[in-house]
């Protein structure tokens, strides 16, 4: 059980951090096509990290936020940035290395816990493959 909670929070802590990025630069966006994409993966990770929460609940353990240092230094960075460069294609850019980050986590957790419960690999699975599609899809934008 402890590698199941382990996954499910760190799968959590990925959602949040996603959704942070992705609506932090949802008002820099002037694209209505990438304003799409980041709406329906934004509403996807909410309903995986809702998802991971109800597991978290169920086991009786508690969620995990992202790390709130690296996550303001995160925001400060991409703050700067998109205020000197917001043009669609490096807002997309920003995104997608993101996403790349999130799939190295997310393996290497998926990897690491392997005890996990097959509904919680299945969790990170599913997060993973996500991640993969919104990468390949802000590559149209790049």
């Amino acid at each position: 059980m402890k590698d199941t909670i382990a996954l499910l929070k760190e799968c959590n802590a990925g959602c949040k951090s996603a959704t942070n990025s992705m609506e932090q630069v949802r008002s820099y966006v002037k694209d209505e096509r990438l304003k799409h994409l980041i709406t329906h993966y934004n509403d996807r990770h909410i309903a995986l990290g809702d998802e991971c929460h109800v597991m978290l609940e169920e086991l009786g353990a508690s969620e995990r936020d992202p790390n709130p240092i690296p996550a303001a230094m995160a925001k400060l960075s991409s703050s700067i940035k998109l205020t000197v460069n917001s043009d669609t294609s490096h807002v997309a850019e920003l995104l997608a290395d993101g996403c790349n980050m999130g799939l190295k986590s997310l393996a290497r957790y998926h990897n690491k816990y392997e005890n996990a419960s097959p509904e919680a690999k299945r969790l990170a699975s599913d997060l993973i493959s996500l991640e993969l599609d919104m990468a390949r899809d802000l590559l149209a934008f790049i």
